[in-house]
C-alpha cells in the first residue's frame, strides 16, 4: 500500500496516530491552504464498517 499521506506531505507516524485516534482502515488526505506557517490538510477517515469522519489537521511547519 502506499503512503496515502506522501503527496500530502504527512510522514509515516502522523498517520499511524491518525488511524489510531479514529479507529480508521483507511485515509485519504489533500493538503489544502492553512494560512502564515500553517499546513491545513483535509482527512477523510475511513472506517471498517464504511462510514467516514471528516477532519480538518492543522499543523505548524515552522518553529512558532
Amino acid at each position: 500500500m502506499t503512503n496515502p499521506g506522501q503527496d500530502a506531505g504527512l510522514d509515516e507516524g502522523m498517520l499511524d496516530w491518525i488511524r489510531e485516534v479514529t479507529g480508521a482502515s483507511s485515509l485519504r488526505i489533500e493538503r489544502r491552504s492553512a494560512g502564515a506557517s500553517r499546513a491545513g490538510y483535509a482527512v477523510d477517515a475511513v472506517r471498517n464498517d464504511g462510514s467516514t469522519r471528516e477532519l480538518w489537521l492543522r499543523m505548524d511547519t515552522g518553529f512558532g
